[in-house]
């Protein structure tokens, strides 16, 4: 069926499930390859099995793929690629910071390219454009995410003057004043489910004490 609805007849050509699932034949979820290629799902080792998790999918009227994540703050956060391998890269990268860390950590990345690309560019052009418009949607995300932390826990960290976009979950950080705080998960497990878990226990070791 796969090859049917990519139209591949060529035997040494075959067709990639970017999720590993065979029996999703959607076309987003297919990729055509060739045999012992490198980025070739059936010679990659898979690190997210959950598409509520991370979804890698290819965009099937251009030529490019798009890396959804989420992590229980973050929800949806789309990261679109040109080449495959880079997916894989920072499906990898997900993988090994974990998903608290990992997915604020891509967005800074992606933001920070668009920066270096847009001192690099004329400002009338559209890549200029897409710039803009890629940092507006991370402005966008950051809001959602926000809203997704419980009020108690947002107003805390105003108040202490903290970017909501560098606090992760079960990593400790410290105050100004050195308060060593960490934000949990209540009732969070080792997978992550889609939607907005509650976040909003809040423990506070007291003052750090220098030795």
């Amino acid at each position: 069926m796969h090859r049917l609805i990519m139209g591949v007849t060529d035997s040494n050509i075959q067709v990639d499930h970017l999720n590993h699932f065979r029996a999703d034949n959607r076309e987003k979820n297919l990729r055509v390859c060739y045999k012992g290629e490198p980025h070739n799902m059936e010679n990659t080792k898979i690190d997210f099995y959950f598409p509520d998790i991370v979804e890698i999918t290819r965009n099937v009227d251009e030529i490019c793929f798009t890396l959804k994540a989420s992590n229980g703050i973050y929800t949806d956060v789309q990261f679109n690629y040109l080449r495959f391998e880079d997916v894989l890269k920072h499906r990898k990268f997900l993988y090994d910071k974990g998903l608290e860390i990992g997915l604020p950590s891509l967005i800074e990345i992606f933001k920070e390219e668009a920066y270096a690309l847009m001192e690099m560019i004329p400002q009338e052009s559209a890549e200029y454009k897409d710039c803009l418009e890629l940092l507006d949607y991370f402005k966008i995300k950051y809001e959602e995410a926000r809203e997704n932390v419980n009020w108690d826990v947002h107003k805390f960290l105003e108040e202490n003057d903290i970017d909501i976009s560098k606090v992760q979950i079960n990593c400790p950080f410290f105050l100004k004043d050195g308060t060593l705080v960490i934000l949990q998960s209540v009732g969070m497990t080792s997978k992550i489910k889609k939607g907005n878990p509650d976040i909003s226990k809040l423990i506070v070791h007291g003052k750090w004490q220098d030795e």
